[in-house]
């Protein structure tokens, strides 16, 4: 990736991701607290990381529009993010 603005965002939905494994495994073997745990981390880190991502896209779009507002004469184009 050339512009690592979305890293942040992508690894945290991963280790999300990761600890709602270690949470089903660990509800499964029986310990409780540690599920509890890691269901916790996976709620954060995959709301933190869908919150990031949601940022990062409206920052492009309000770059993308303020470029096509001071260049008017320039053809309009699809969307980036």
């Amino acid at each position: 990736m050339k512009n690592g603005t979305n890293a942040p965002g992508l690894i945290a939905v991963a280790v999300g991701i990761v600890a709602i494994v270690v949470c089903l495994f660990a509800f499964a073997t029986g310990s409780a607290a540690t599920a509890w745990v890691a269901g916790a981390v996976s709620a954060v880190a995959i709301i933190g990381g869908l919150a990031w991502l949601a940022i990062a896209h409206r920052r492009v779009r309000e770059a993308e529009q303020r470029w096509h507002a001071d260049n008017p004469h320039a053809p309009v184009e699809p969307p980036t993010s």
